[in-house]
């Protein structure tokens, strides 16, 4: 049930933050070109709509899903850490984005590899036993 948890908690963070970048309210950070943010804001909400549905997948039995699952978990981990040298990358001034972004990035990592490693051992049974 921790997966679930986890995964469902990751799915709100996206979607909260994709709502601030689709209204610009974020912090500054480095912009490549003037839609960037628009683009933050689908990808986030993309991976959080993604990531419910393969998470409500995998609570309803399907194994496979919940591999799927936490390779999202780990591509969000991904995206945050970018999202964080993004922010780091107008230093000065500090802001609160600098350090959320990166630790939310490295425990979506290393929370997503450890289920994943579970849950490809769990389907690898289910193949031989079936």
């Amino acid at each position: 049930m921790s997966a679930v948890f986890s995964k469902l908690i990751t799915c709100i963070l996206m979607l909260v933050f994709g709502v601030l970048f689709a209204f610009h309210q974020m912090p500054d950070y480095y912009h490549m070109t003037p839609n960037d943010s628009y683009r933050w804001a689908v990808t986030l909400l993309a991976l959080s709509f993604a990531q419910s549905m393969m998470t409500v997948a995998a609570i309803a039995g399907c194994a496979r899903c919940r591999v799927w699952s936490d390779f999202l978990l780990q591509v969000t981990g991904l995206v945050f850490i970018i999202l964080g040298g993004l922010f780091s990358a107008t230093y000065p001034p500090f802001s609160w984005a600098m350090w959320v972004f990166p630790l939310a990035g490295i425990l979506c990592l290393t929370t997503g590899r450890d289920f994943s490693r579970y849950s490809r051992n769990k389907l690898m049974e289910e193949s031989r036993d079936g």
